[in-house]
């Protein structure tokens, strides 16, 4: 996450992270799934975690 992080910041901009999930029988293709919401600044102001499925709400 500190990757991404640090390229959220170059970006001066909210921004969205999303994975889907799906279990395939394939181990070459997994997802995991996982959602973020991150401001300008980097900090990770609302997240759906890896693994569970449903829907982040944000309020923008």
């Amino acid at each position: 996450m500190p990757s991404y992080i640090e390229q959220i910041t170059k970006c001066n901009a909210l921004t969205l992270m999303i994975n889907y999930i799906e279990h395939s029988k394939s181990t070459e293709y997994y997802y995991f799934g996982g959602a973020y919401a991150v401001d300008k600044l980097g900090k990770v102001i609302a997240k759906k975690e890896i693994g569970s499925e449903g829907i982040l709400y944000i309020d923008i």
